[in-house]
């Protein structure tokens, strides 16, 4: 009797012997597979923070002494206060309104060439694009 016709008696008799044809290479590829993952998911990546434990010694017991107090500073004087901005800057700077038109022309013509495009948003939101585009192309000179 050869192994071909051992083989094929037992495939047609013997129900487990079917299922161990298709049972083991597929138990073996799950693990060879699952061995592959393990072996990628526990190694450490590049973009994890790494956490170092310090080692382990053993040192002798710490006698409890009595903290010494830090001597305080002189207490430093509180800072000059610097000017804040303008309200004029504020209210061209912050707000859409016919108030911040007029803060907006005030300022330039303080000599203040920056807020033309400030005015330019202004006149933007409120439908104004002539004007915006006027403003912009003032702001663009004297850039």
């Amino acid at each position: 009797m050869s192994i071909r016709s051992s083989h094929a008696d037992s495939w047609h008799s013997d129900k487990w012997y079917r299922r161990a044809w298709y049972i083991w290479p597929q138990t073996i590829s799950l693990l060879l597979i699952g061995w592959l993952f393990v072996g990628v998911l526990l190694k450490p990546m590049p973009w994890a923070p790494q956490t170092q434990t310090p080692p382990k010694t053993q040192t002798p017991p710490k006698t409890q002494t009595p903290p010494t107090p830090k001597p305080q500073p002189p207490p430093q004087p509180a800072p000059q206060r610097q000017p804040g901005p303008q309200p004029d800057d504020i209210i061209c700077s912050q707000s859409n309104s016919h108030d911040a038109l007029n803060a907006c022309t005030r300022l330039i013509d303080a000599g203040r060439p920056g807020f033309y495009s400030s005015r330019a948003q202004i006149y933007f939101r409120n439908g104004d694009y002539d004007r915006a585009i006027a403003d912009l192309s003032a702001f663009i000179k004297q850039c």
